[in-house]
Parts: structure tokens; C-alpha cells; sequence
């Protein structure tokens, strides 16, 4: 999509960070430990393993976003 308000694209923002909340507040300690069961990218692991792998593959993409962000400014 392109020429998202703000206003739009902070509240879908806002949505999801309280998806996530909501999901993980779900999951016990059993939960963390079973194999997650889609293949992401050749690699297969725990749920807590993905969950981790998601999070860090997010940061790279930040720091991609925060890279453009400075070379328009």
C-alpha cells in the first residue's frame, strides 16, 4: 500500500502490537516447547525458537526502514 494516513497506519500499528499481547498471554510454558508446525524457510523448531527467529528477522527489517527513513531526511 501506498500513501497510508498516519493516523491509519499507527492505529493498525496499535492493533497489532495488542494481537501479539494477546496471542503470547495464551501460550503456556508446554506451548513454548512444541514444534512449530510449518516449515519457515528450511528451518523447523520449537514455537519459542520461531518466536524468537520472528523477532530478530523483524529487527533486521527496522533497521532496514530506519536506513530509508534517514536517506529521505
Amino acid at each position: 500500500l501506498k500513501d497510508i494516513p498516519r493516523e491509519q497506519l499507527v492505529g493498525d500499528i496499535d492493533k497489532a502490537i495488542e494481537m501479539v499481547k494477546t496471542s503470547l498471554s495464551k501460550l503456556s510454558e508446554t506451548d513454548l516447547e512444541k514444534e512449530f508446525p510449518l516449515d519457515m524457510g528450511g528451518r523447523r523448531g520449537s514455537i519459542c525458537f520461531i518466536l524468537i527467529h520472528l523477532t530478530t528477522h523483524f529487527n533486521y527489517h527496522f533497521g532496514q526502514i530506519n536506513y530509508h527513513r534517514r536517506l529521505l531526511s
